[in-house]
C-alpha cells in the first residue's frame, strides 16, 4: 500500500507515541456534473458499470451516458437529437440486465436497446397506443413488464406489456379493468415480482389501488387503499421487491406541506397480498418524499429524497440522511440494485459516486469479535449460527415485522469459536421475523421467513 509523506510521518509519530494506528480505505461521496440537466433514470449492472439517461432540455437531446469505473468517468453512448419539427424522446427507465443487454423505455412506446454492452443501439416502437413515457421493471435477465402512464382512449382496461426475451419483443397482456373515469385511470408504476407475477399502482377517479396478477395478467387482484389512509394517495408510488415475497412500496406524499397526502413506506412479506405501513409522514426530507427505494436485505435499504440519500437499518421504519446533497429538491435516482448502490444520479445533471480515500485512524480499543449470524432450519425451532472470539453469555430474542417482541430474551452460555442457539417459534403465525443476537458489545440481526 502506497502512502504519501504526510501519512508516513503520522504513522511514525503514532509508533513513537505508542498509540497504534492503521491506514484504512474509507469511501466518501464525490459529485460531478455529467450534463446540464435532465437525468431521469439510472441502472447499474454492478459496482463499476452503470448507465444514466434522460433528455437534455437545453438542446432537446435524448442521451445515455455510461461509466465503467464506478462513476469516475462517463461516456455518451447514445444520442438522439430532437431538432424541430422532430421531438426528442423522454426516457423513463433503464435496465442493465446482463453484461451485454441494456434496455431503455421512452415515450411514444419506444424501446431503445443495446446487445453489445452499450456500443451500439437500436430503437423500436413496440406499440402505437401509448402517449407518454412508461416505467419498466425486470425481474431477471429475460422477464420484464412495462406499465403505461396514460390509458389508451376508449379502452376498458389498462394495458401492461411483458417481455420474456430481455426486451427484444413485447406483448400486451390484459391489465386490471378501469375502475374510475377513463381519463383519470392510470397505471403509474409497478414491479415484476417473478415471471408471470406483476404488481401495479393505479390512480383513478375514486382514489388509488394496488393491482396484482400471478398468471401473466389473465386475472388481477385489486386492493383499493390497502393502507386505510383517510386522504388516500395522490402522487406516484413505487415498488421494490427483494424476492418473490418480500417487497416495499413508497409514495412520496405531497410536494407542498399541509395538503394531507403523507409520505408512505409499506412492506409486504407475501408477494403483495397484504401490506404493513412501516413509516407515515415522518421522513426527514418529507416535503419531497422518496423518488426511489432499494433494499440489499430485509433490514438494510437506501432511498433518495429531495437530492439526498436516506438509509434504513430496520426494514424501513426509520431513516437517516447522508450529508451528500445533489441540488436541493432535485428528482434524485438511485439504481434499483440488490446490493449497496455506488452511483446516484440527480435530475439536475449531477452524479455522485463512492470513491476510496486513504485515512489514518486510531485503532479502536473495542474490536468487534462477533461474526454475522445465519438463520437455519426454520420449523418448530429456528437455529442461529455464528462465530465469536468472546466467551461472554449470549442473549437472543425475536421481533415481528412491526418491531413487537414476540419471543422474549433468552440467555445461554457463550464460548469462543462457532456457536449455535435454538429458539422455539411454535405458535408464531406465518410472516417475516427478525432474530437479534447480542454478546457483549456485539449485536447482529437477521431476518427469516416463516411459512405455515
Amino acid at each position: 500500500m502506497k502512502h504519501n509523506y504526510f501519512e508516513r510521518f503520522l504513522l511514525l509519530f503514532c509508533v513513537v507515541c505508542c498509540s497504534p494506528a492503521v491506514v484504512a480505505q474509507q469511501k466518501e461521496w464525490k459529485i460531478q456534473r455529467v450534463v446540464e440537466r435532465g437525468i431521469s433514470c439510472i441502472a447499474c449492472l454492478d459496482e463499476q458499470r452503470c448507465v444514466i439517461g434522460g433528455q437534455e432540455i437545453q438542446f432537446d437531446d435524448t442521451f445515455i451516458f455510461q461509466t465503467m469505473d464506478g462513476g469516475k468517468t462517463w461516456k455518451k453512448v447514445y444520442a438522439d437529437t430532437g431538432m424541430y419539427p422532430k421531438r426528442a424522446l423522454q426516457l423513463s427507465s433503464l435496465a442493465w440486465i446482463s453484461p451485454d443487454v441494456i434496455v431503455a423505455s421512452a415515450d411514444s412506446s419506444y424501446i431503445i436497446r443495446s446487445v453489445d454492452g452499450g456500443k451500439t443501439w437500436a430503437k423500436t416502437r413496440v406499440y402505437d397506443g401509448f402517449a407518454y413515457a412508461k416505467p419498466m421493471y425486470f425481474c431477471d435477465s429475460l422477464h420484464g413488464v412495462l406499465f403505461e402512464t396514460k390509458g389508451v382512449p376508449n379502452e376498458e382496461f389498462n394495458r401492461p406489456m411483458v417481455t420474456s426475451d430481455g426486451g427484444a419483443t413485447w406483448q400486451l397482456i390484459p391489465g386490471p379493468k378501469n375502475t374510475g373515469e377513463l381519463e383519470q385511470t392510470m397505471m403509474l408504476s409497478g414491479a415484476c415480482i417473478a415471471p408471470g407475477k406483476y404488481i401495479g399502482f393505479e390512480v383513478n377517479s375514486s382514489g388509488f389501488a394496488i393491482n396484482r396478477t400471478t398468471d401473466y395478467g389473465k386475472t388481477w387482484d385489486q386492493k383499493t387503499n390497502p393502507f386505510s389512509l383517510p386522504n388516500g394517495l395522490r402522487w406516484h408510488g413505487g415498488f421494490f421487491f427483494l424476492d418473490s415475497l418480500n417487497g416495499w412500496f413508497t409514495a412520496p406524499g405531497d410536494f407542498q406541506p399541509g395538503y394531507g397526502y403523507p409520505v408512505i413506506v409499506a412492506r409486504t412479506s407475501n408477494g403483495g397480498e397484504s401490506w404493513t405501513v412501516m413509516l407515515q409522514d415522518t421522513l426527514p426530507m418529507k416535503l419531497f418524499g422518496f423518488q426511489t427505494i432499494t433494499f440489499t436485505n430485509l433490514l438494510r435499504g437506501i432511498g433518495t429524497s429531495g437530492g439526498r440519500i436516506c438509509r434504513t437499518t430496520d426494514g424501513g421504519a426509520s431513516w437517516s440522511v447522508d450529508s451528500i446533497l445533489l441540488e436541493k429538491g432535485s428528482n434524485t435516482r438511485v439504481a434499483m440494485m440488490k446490493q449497496e448502490p455506488h452511483v446516484v444520479a440527480g435530475g439536475g445533471g449531477l452524479v455522485a459516486y463512492l470513491d476510496e480515500v486513504s485515512s489514518v485512524e486510531q485503532a479502536s480499543p473495542a474490536r468487534e469479535t462477533m461474526g454475522e449470524i445465519v438463520v437455519k432450519n426454520v420449523g418448530d425451532y429456528v437455529e442461529v449460527e455464528f462465530t465469536s472470539e468472546n466467551p461472554e453469555a449470549v442473549h437472543a430474542w425475536c421481533d415481528d415485522l412491526q418491531g413487537r417482541r414476540v419471543i422474549t430474551e433468552r440467555t445461554v452460555e457463550g464460548r469462543v469459536g462457532k456457536q449455535s442457539i435454538q429458539i422455539d417459534i411454535r405458535g408464531l403465525p406465518s410472516g417475516t421475523y427478525f432474530i437479534t443476537v447480542q454478546q457483549g458489545a456485539g449485536r447482529r440481526t437477521a431476518g427469516f421467513q416463516l411459512p405455515r
